[in-house]
């Protein structure tokens, strides 16, 4: 700038002209301000532009985002989201729940405001959180007997007429004192058994908003008490003291019935009281609670010439308590002809007695026979089960007289038979009871009770074996054995083969799992080779290398083929089979490529191409002309009067003969130590036996050669040559 120019510079948005120094600027200070260059070369009218704030942002009374805190000064660029609370959205939008607020050039611009949710035709909103209405209003007509806190933190109850409830809000509902919660679902049931609702006071339960609408599993209804079930069965209930009105088992809150003992209890053993009068109150209690308790009869007094029962001695009895008195020997039950014994029970406050000939309740006594009392002859009593061998409970606990009989039970896993027979097996189709008879001599029975048996066969499981066969006796085992290669439940093979079967007290043995085929660990395709067969659908078998497992089930078995250019390890064979016994693998093995050249195949040969061969088989090709791998074979037949041997010298004959050999194909040739040989024939031993025999030469010959067979002096063949010829000639034959 020269001498006396000006210049005007312009603050840039969000920030006015300053005096130099100032930190920030105020709204009335100018956007801009003019400078001017003096004969000193500095600038007059030199100021500063210094940020311009928004101020703090006082907000709308919602919530807002972690940004904001109250006190915080906002700059240019500087923004606040604004969210609206629970049933709130921005005004002007559907669903839109926030707003940003921005300062821009030191005011506040975007500020909205939020309006609540509409419902839609009062049952839910479009945004899901509309306000519900006055919960006192909605249910006027079925819940005018409630009162509502509004969830604000305050303890007391108040009446809502017109209050709103946001969406989510819970608000607390109590009944009127006369009345109690009943759940939604027995609507319009009038009575409520005040049932008890977790977390809550009685009477009260809880309400809450869901979008416009009121989710209350409860109502009121008055409160019902139940008689029986507060204060016993023992009483009767009548609404006045009166036995003609007709019994209730239910009064309303409010109401009174009068209560009433039945025979035999009272409200006091001190103080005697025909009735008792109840008021149904809060919570569906009564007042007083008083029920009934059984009367007390005392102590049993002493009982001249019998025995007490040692339970009962010294021990108050009240009604229903019962206990035995037994008469000494030589005295019988007062009023009977040969009753040994009574019953004493507490019968609405005293002892009367009952026994087996006299069943009227009465008072009783032992007294002294008249004569002997051979006629009252017993049986003493059963008093436990050691007194007959394996019996679990018996019909009396008394004396039985003679010629009377009591029933037994013979205890779990025995049956009653026939003592005679008692060698034979015992089966759950007989009876469990038998009777035991009182004789003169004592106690007698044709039947014992014995263990039962359980039948045992091995042809009713498969796959396996099991030990003992016949019968097994009730809780003893028998040992079921699935065979090599099976286990119980179970294909894995690291599970054991036995399963332990017990004999039940049904007669049956323990349910056997079934034996199953074990299977061998999977295995990928080995490397280089191809499968060559399919076994069954439990086989994968695959014939792309590169793709699945095998696995292989017990005494199954797959061939594989290394494929072109590889064979075996140290082998030229190309073929190989893997085998699974009792989950165990074996004949794995894997291919590999070897130099051409070193392993080539053989073309098969004909019968033409051996000597002394009858015929020839190919085990593993289709025709003669078949081509064979190393280790591959053909097997050649000798011709008759031919055995294979390692040479031609006189060592095969037809006792040690073998009539064939294997050709082997070794490096593109068949090979074999062994060929077809002549048989050989010993005639010196055939005609060792002859006495008329001067000689046999030669002493060994081969098949199809002759020997000259020379007659002693005297003698001649026996067939058509010349009468004085003394030899002849045999050939070795087939057979030698």
């Amino acid at each position: 700038m020269r001498l006396n120019d000006t210049k005007t510079i312009e603050c840039a948005t969000g920030y006015r002209a300053a005096a130099v120094g100032s930190s920030l600027a105020t709204i009335n200070d100018p956007k801009s301000f003019q400078v001017r260059c003096e004969s000193d070369c500095s600038y007059s009218g030199m100021k500063q532009c210094a940020a311009l704030p928004c101020g703090t942002y006082s907000g709308l009374g919602f919530q807002y985002d972690a940004e904001w805190s109250a006190g915080r000064v906002y700059f240019q660029g500087e923004s606040i989201t604004v969210s609206c609370p629970m049933g709130y959205v921005v005004k002007g939008s559907k669903c839109q729940k926030s707003f940003v607020v921005g300062c821009a050039d030191g005011q506040f611009e975007g500020q909205q405001s939020c309006v609540q949710v509409s419902c839609v035709n009062g049952s839910n909103s479009s945004c899901g959180e509309g306000f519900c209405p006055s919960f006192y209003q909605t249910f006027s007509d079925e819940f005018d007997q409630v009162l509502i806190e509004a969830g604000t933190g305050s303890n007391s109850l108040q009446k809502l007429a017109n209050d709103v409830v946001p969406h989510g809000q819970q608000v607390l509902v109590k009944c009127i004192a006369t009345h109690a919660p009943t759940p939604i679902q027995k609507y319009p049931q009038d009575w409520s058994d005040c049932p008890y609702i977790p977390g809550y006071a009685p009477g009260t339960f809880p309400a809450s908003c869901n979008d416009c609408s009121w989710n209350r599993p409860w109502y009121c209804s008055m409160i019902r008490c139940d008689l029986h079930g507060l204060l016993g069965s023992k009483m009767i209930f009548y609404m006045a003291k009166d036995p003609a009105s007709s019994s209730v088992d239910y009064i309303y809150y409010g109401q009174s019935a009068f209560g009433k003992c039945l025979t035999g209890y009272t409200f006091s053993q001190q103080n005697y009281t025909e009735y008792v009068q109840y008021t149904c109150g809060y919570n569906c209690t009564v007042n007083p609670f008083k029920p009934c308790i059984p009367k007390e009869c005392g102590k049993v007094p002493p009982q001249l010439h019998a025995s007490v029962d040692s339970n009962a001695v010294d021990k108050v009895l009240v009604e229903g308590d019962k206990v035995t008195i037994v008469c000494m020997s030589g005295y019988r039950v007062n009023g009977t002809t040969c009753d040994s014994y009574y019953t004493l029970s507490c019968v609405n406050g005293i002892f009367l007695g009952t026994s087996e000939s006299s069943q009227s309740p009465r008072i009783m006594a032992c007294e002294a026979f008249d004569g002997d009392g051979s006629q009252c002859n017993a049986c003493p009593p059963i008093k436990n089960q050691k007194d007959f061998l394996h019996i679990s409970s018996w019909s009396s606990d008394l004396q039985i007289r003679v010629n009377q009989s009591i029933l037994v039970q013979c205890e779990q896993g025995y049956r009653s038979v026939l003592a005679e027979l008692q060698n034979f097996p015992v089966l759950c189709n007989e009876s469990q009871q038998h009777e035991i008879s009182c004789t003169q001599y004592g106690w007698q029975s044709r039947y014992v009770c014995r263990k039962i048996s359980c039948p045992v066969s091995s042809s009713s499981f498969q796959f396996s074996t099991i030990e003992p066969t016949g019968h097994v006796l009730f809780n003893q085992s028998a040992n079921l054995t699935c065979n090599m290669g099976y286990r119980p439940g179970t294909s894995d093979p690291s599970e054991s083969r036995l399963q332990i079967l017990r004999c039940t007290e049904n007669c049956d043995l323990t349910q056997a799992q079934t034996c199953q085929r074990a299977v061998c660990e999977s295995f990928d395709l080995p490397k280089y080779a191809v499968a060559l067969e399919k076994i069954d659908q439990n086989v994968l078998v695959n014939f792309n290398p590169d793709a699945y497992k095998f696995q292989l089930y017990h005494d199954q078995s797959i061939l594989f083929n290394c494929q072109n250019s590889f064979y075996l390890p140290n082998t030229c064979n190309s073929s190989f089979r893997i085998s699974c016994y009792d989950g165990v693998l074996s004949g794995f093995q894997d291919c590999f490529r070897y130099q051409d050249g070193t392993c080539t195949t053989c073309k098969g040969v004909t019968v033409a191409n051996i000597s002394n061969a009858r015929a020839i088989s190919y085990p593993h090709a289709i025709s003669s002309t078949g081509m064979f791998d190393n280790g591959e074979f053909v097997h050649v037949t000798c011709m008759d009067g031919y055995f294979a041997s390692s040479s031609a010298q006189f060592d095969v004959t037809c006792e040690n003969g073998v009539s064939g050999y294997n050709l082997v194909c070794s490096n593109g040739t068949f090979v074999s130590n062994v060929s077809c040989n002549a048989a050989t024939c010993v005639p010196y031993l055939q005609y060792s036996l002859d006495n008329n025999v001067l000689s046999v030469v030669p002493s060994i010959v081969k098949y199809q050669e002759y020997v000259n067979v020379t007659c002693k002096y005297g003698y001649r063949p026996s067939s058509t040559l010349p009468s004085s010829q003394t030899w002849f000639s045999t050939p070795c034959l087939s057979n030698c």
